[in-house]
């Protein structure tokens, strides 16, 4: 849905016609329908993995998407800004999924206490 709207925001219907955009619509909610299928499916698995897998796993895929952003940027002349923005991004990622890890633990020690009143 989010390509959807990304194509009709962009008027993409003068440019590519009113097919592209009713491909884009069919291409989403498969899409989406395939995300959610996979979600349930990857929390399963997720959950029972050891906490030294899953740190090992988040490590990994961040030495691959760096490793990805200096092959990429190889011999540019704008390589040092790209990686850095690049880590950035993967810091601030990072941030965001322990803020809600905070907030979920939050919340959950918020809604014992009211629920055993």
């Amino acid at each position: 849905m989010v390509y959807l709207a990304f194509a009709v925001s962009m008027h993409a219907e003068r440019l590519w016609g009113w097919p592209f955009l009713i491909l884009s619509l069919v291409v989403g909610l498969i899409g989406g329908a395939g995300a959610v299928f996979a979600w349930d499916r990857l929390k399963a698995v997720w959950s029972r993995f050891p906490t030294k897998h899953k740190v090992l796993l988040i490590g990994a895929v961040i030495a691959l998407i760096m490793a990805v952003s200096f092959v990429s940027n190889y011999g540019k002349s704008d390589a040092t800004s790209n990686m850095l923005i690049e880590l950035g991004g993967v810091v601030f990622a990072l941030l965001l999924w322990g803020f809600y890890w905070l907030f979920c633990r939050f919340l959950d020690a918020i809604w014992a206490r009211l629920h055993n009143r």
